[in-house]
């Protein structure tokens, strides 16, 4: 049957499929291409790039930026604080100490050929996998990207990695096409411009990028990018920026204000600890050679007294014996008189309430509490001891961040390790194994579990709820309005439910009066 001719309507008003097509084959009468003409750029507020150096925090260079995360992470109360974050997100058997495992696919678990190959994973990656885990997701916190680098045999696959000092960020540089990682520059003592590994020999953990970092080489990514480019794969290879780091978004300066109120409270103390006085001599009937003999002996045994202060002080013993000193004196005279000194003059204890709320903003910035950092004796009132770790929100949102991560990377591992080993290759959505962790003493299971006790309660309590309605004998329409308005179900859910009793009703009906025959 041949086509009719379109109208003039369907002639002026091209479906949306038709559009679609005319945006892929660059028409210009696409609706696109249309409103992108009618755009006028005169009508837009100033846009500028500008804005990527930072407007308050200024602009640092790769170097500085890993500089100061470094300083960061050896701080006590930071580092403490991502271990717990790994923690959380990794968990680990009691017994075997496995924080990852790599299990069956539903769908691939009823395919021997698919399960044998999980099988087979397990034995050549499992081990070393959670070895290096750990070392991975921690770097991968406190630095915002993390690396591996992978040795590989044909026909064996992935026979180790090396996740150690000499693949820290800071020496690695990965290169991007769009939001693919593509390759890596990294940093040797042989070499000062590096050597090229390809995405076949170092795996990187990226993490979220979720707060920006304001940072110099920017505006050198900015003027290559390609903005009118649709095809990906005709994007330049770009270096990628910093990011995706726990310790941005305000930890600096919590980090900086908690360092400065700390040093201020150890300067008090130590100046408190300063004994200074000052020492008058009367020699006015001496001659100059007794002056001198006299300020030399004086100046000499308070020497000798600070020099054995020290020395007991160093040897951790005390002081037990008592100190003499001899001055000859004539006519009865004062010869040395002691003044007040310029030393501290503090009548009060020192505060420390500063330094206390600058850790609190700390441990705020790193979504820790505070009682988790050593800080014992600010446990919150009712959760008992770790009662925060387990319900903390910002503990169960960064691990699930932290397992997003780690589990992107253990596949591209795999992935290598099947290709190297059999070439076998699975897409994302096709892969036979699914990764999970042992994290039952973390926030987000607990969050999870809770979640799930909560639905099954609610069940529970409706479930009585229509038994008593289905003994009243409502009708169903009333029965429809008490579920959608006292119960707020939706309507279709409630259309549902009633129906139901009202069946429930009629077949008891029949069944009562079957039973009486």
């Amino acid at each position: 049957m041949a086509k009719s001719k379109p109208t003039d309507t369907e002639q002026s008003s091209p479906t949306w499929v038709q559009w679609i097509k005319n945006i892929a084959i660059g028409k210009e009468d696409s609706p696109e291409k249309g409103a992108l003409a009618n755009i006028d750029l005169m009508d837009v507020e100033p846009t500028s790039t500008a804005i990527l150096l930072g407007n308050n925090n200024e602009a640092r260079s790769r170097q500085q930026i890993y500089a100061k995360y470094q300083q960061m992470m050896n701080n006590s109360f930071i580092s403490a604080g991502l271990r717990l974050h790994v923690t959380a997100a990794l968990g680990g058997h009691e017994s075997k100490g496995e924080v990852l495992f790599i299990e069956c696919s539903t769908e691939a678990s009823k395919d021997p050929k698919k399960k044998a190959i999980v099988d087979e994973i397990n034995n050549d990656l499992r081990d070393l996998l959670n070895k290096n885990i750990v070392s991975l997701v921690f770097n991968g916190i406190g630095w915002g990207d993390s690396y591996a680098r992978i040795y590989s045999e044909e026909k064996q696959g992935v026979v180790d990695l090396i996740c150690d000092e000499m693949v820290l960020p800071p020496l690695v540089q990965p290169f991007e096409q769009g939001s693919r990682t593509v390759g890596y520059v990294v940093g040797t003592a042989t070499n000062s411009s590096g050597i090229k590994l390809s995405t076949t020999q170092m795996v990187r953990v990226k993490m979220p990028r979720t707060v920006y970092t304001p940072q110099a080489r920017v505006m050198q990514k900015a003027f290559k990018t390609v903005m009118l480019e649709d095809d990906v794969n005709q994007l330049p290879y770009l270096p990628s920026l910093v990011g995706g780091s726990f310790l941005d978004g305000g930890v600096e300066e919590a980090y900086d204000n908690l360092m400065m109120a700390l040093a201020g409270m150890v300067g008090q103390r130590i100046q408190d600890g300063l004994d200074e006085a000052l020492l008058t001599l009367n020699m006015s009937d001496m001659s100059l050679e007794q002056q001198k003999a006299t300020m030399t002996n004086i100046g000499t045994m308070l020497t000798n007294s600070a020099q054995q202060a020290a020395q007991a002080i160093k040897q951790g013993r005390p002081l037990l014996g008592k100190l003499r000193h001899l001055i000859p004196i004539w006519s009865e005279k004062q010869l040395v008189q002691v003044q007040e000194g310029t030393g501290s003059k503090r009548s009060g204890t020192i505060s420390i309430e500063d330094v206390l709320f600058h850790a609190k903003q700390l441990s705020g910035a790193i979504g820790i509490d505070l009682a988790m950092l050593g800080f014992a004796d600010l446990l919150a009132g009712g959760l008992g001891e770790g009662g925060f770790f387990r319900v903390s929100a910002q503990v169960a949102e960064r691990s699930r961040m932290i397992r997003t991560a780690a589990t992107q990377t253990v596949n591209d591992i795999i992935d290598i390790h099947l290709y190297k080993k059999s070439g076998l290759a699975f897409s994302a959505k096709d892969r036979p194994w699914v990764i999970n962790y042992y994290s039952t003493i973390s926030a987000l299971e607990k969050e999870r579990q809770d979640t799930k006790l909560a639905a099954m309660n609610t069940g529970g309590l409706l479930i009585q709820s229509l038994a008593q309605l289905k003994d009243l004998g409502l009708g169903k329409d009333v029965t429809q309005h008490l579920l959608s308005t006292q119960m707020l179900l939706d309507e279709n859910s409630a259309k549902l439910v009633a129906d139901g009793l009202d069946k429930a009703k009629v077949t008891d009906n029949q069944g009562g009066e079957n039973g009486g025959f």
